[in-house]
């Protein structure tokens, strides 16, 4: 029942009958799948209903990320398994479209080239950046890369540390890749950011261009001769670290005569001079015999 065409308690039909949600687990992301469901844009608020239903009860413990396309996809205790709840608990919904503002929303990638890079979003005039290192996937770095004009993502990146402190925009952001902005994807408030993501942990994307991306390259940085230091890698035209996560002497084997030494020496894990910017790889396994680090098993790029 609604007083409002967009907002009232939410009822979902299954098996032919009609029947409340507990809001045992109702959120936001969960508000927001029923929304879309229901051709709005977005979840303004996930309430409590004012107004009780009565009879069944179907759900309970739901767990939505916010990306899915239906409720029941959603994870949830089981279809009818509501023990602990009445309807005093029935969920609420109030849903909306985009405001003029979120109509606004522009998004660049801050990076040596176009289509790589950390995401910023401008927001009431104000560039914010995405920290969302879990969350992030590749469904939300289409939907960037849609908006600056390329096809989809290659790869997602999640973790950047900005080189210019940035307010974090968002968090816990969920899309489901086809929408044509970040603005009717899932997420908390704006600027709703707990503290510790600052200028850390930041999303960005590579977007697939039509132009093959320039081979990968490694260097050394921050040691104490030419033949030591940080490895960094160059991927499509981007400068960034390896995690030193499972680094052994066969990852370090494999370094070392990319760059023209005969092999390696010893391979550390000790810090060197601090740096910031993407960290491309982690959790690398190389055999020790593969001719390029691209070949050795890891995480993904960026991932």
């Amino acid at each position: 029942m609604a007083r409002l065409m967009n907002e009232g308690r939410v009822e979902v039909r299954y098996k032919g009958t009609w029947g409340t949600i507990c809001n045992h687990g109702w959120d936001i992301y969960a508000a927001d799948v029923v929304c879309n469901m229901l051709n709005y844009s977005k979840a303004v608020t996930a309430t409590t209903a004012s107004v009780k239903g009565t009879g069944q009860i179907w759900l309970k413990g739901l767990l939505c990320t916010g990306s899915q396309e239906s409720i029941d996809q959603c994870l949830h205790a089981g279809w009818g398994n509501t023990v602990g709840c009445d309807h005093r608990r029935d969920a609420g919904v109030v849903c909306g479209n985009l405001t003029q503002e979120e109509k606004a929303i522009k998004v660049r990638l801050v990076g040596d080239q176009n289509h790589t890079g950390k995401v910023e979003i401008l927001y009431q005039g104000t560039w914010g950046v995405v920290c969302d290192v879990w969350w992030w996937d590749i469904r939300d770095a289409h939907v960037i890369c849609r908006m600056l004009g390329y096809e989809a993502a290659e790869h997602l990146i999640r973790y950047i540390e900005g080189e210019i402190p940035r307010r974090t925009l968002l968090k816990y952001m969920a899309c489901r890749g086809r929408e044509k902005s970040i603005a009717e994807c899932a997420h908390l408030e704006w600027w709703n950011v707990y503290l510790f993501c600052s200028n850390k942990r930041l999303a960005g994307v590579v977007c697939q261009t039509n132009e093959d991306p320039p081979p990968v390259q490694v260097r050394l940085a921050g040691g104490r001769s030419v033949n030591s230091g940080r490895l960094e890698v160059r991927y499509h035209g981007q400068w960034g670290t390896v995690c030193n996560d499972g680094w052994d002497m066969k990852d370090a084997e494999v370094v070392c005569r990319m760059l023209g030494y005969p092999g390696v020496k010893e391979h550390l894990t000790t810090d060197f001079t601090t740096v910031k910017g993407i960290i491309w790889l982690r959790n690398v396994g190389c055999t020790g015999r593969e001719t390029s680090i691209t070949d050795c098993r890891h995480n993904g790029w960026g991932n």
